[in-house]
C-alpha cells in the first residue's frame, strides 16, 4: 500500500506545490553557485604576457651572463620561443626590442612590419636584427614602426649608464584591434 500512498503525493496538490517549490529552490541554488566563467579580458591577456615575458627576459639575461653565453643570442632564442608560444595560445605577439650589454647594442625585430632607426636613417627588417652602435645613439634613440591599418608610430627609448639594459614594444593583434605596450627593463 505504501507505494500507492507515495503516488497519490505526487498526485495532489500539496505534494505538487512542495516539489515544484523543491525545483525552484535547486536551480536557484545552482545559479548562485555557478563558477563565474567569462570571457578573458583581452587588457589582462596582454598584462599577463608582458609580465611572463619581463620576468622570463631577466632570468635569460642573468642565466646567459653568470654561465658566459651570448647574451643576445640567448634572448633571441627565447623571444622567438615566446612569440611562438603566444601564436600557439592564440594571441597574434609582434615584439621589437633593443638590448645594451655594456657598450653593445643590437636591435631585433620580431614584427611583421619594418621598423626605422630615425637617427641613423637605417631600417631594420621584419625578422631582422642588428647592431647600433653608433654615437648619434648615445642617450636616447626613436624608432618609427609601420602598422598597416593606422600608419606609422614613433616610439623614443632612454638609454641610461646601466650596463645592462632591454628597450622593447610589444604589440597584441586581434583583427583590427591593436594593442601596444612600450616598456624599458
Amino acid at each position: 500500500m505504501k507505494p500507492k500512498r507515495q503516488l497519490k503525493f505526487f498526485k495532489n496538490k500539496k505534494g505538487q506545490y512542495y516539489l515544484f517549490t523543491a525545483v525552484i529552490l535547486i536551480v536557484y541554488a545552482m545559479l548562485i553557485l555557478r563558477p563565474n566563467v567569462g570571457l578573458d579580458n583581452p587588457n589582462n591577456k596582454l598584462e599577463k604576457m608582458k609580465q611572463n615575458f619581463e620576468i622570463e627576459t631577466v632570468t635569460v639575461i642573468n642565466n646567459a651572463l653568470i654561465s658566459g653565453e651570448n647574451v643576445t643570442k640567448e634572448l633571441d632564442l627565447f623571444t622567438d620561443e615566446f612569440v611562438d608560444y603566444a601564436r600557439l595560445s592564440n594571441v597574434d605577439l609582434e615584439l621589437f626590442y633593443l638590448i645594451v650589454i655594456d657598450e653593445d647594442k643590437t636591435a631585433i625585430n620580431k614584427m611583421d612590419n619594418y621598423v626605422e632607426f630615425v637617427q641613423i636613417n637605417q631600417t631594420l627588417e621584419p625578422a631582422g636584427s642588428m647592431n647600433v652602435n653608433n654615437d648619434s645613439i648615445e642617450n636616447f634613440f626613436a624608432v618609427n614602426i609601420e602598422d598597416d591599418n593606422e600608419g606609422t608610430f614613433r616610439y623614443l627609448f632612454n638609454i641610461t649608464n646601466e650596463p645592462n639594459q632591454l628597450k622593447y614594444v610589444m604589440r597584441v593583434k586581434r583583427g583590427n584591434n591593436i594593442q601596444i605596450i612600450k616598456n624599458e627593463i
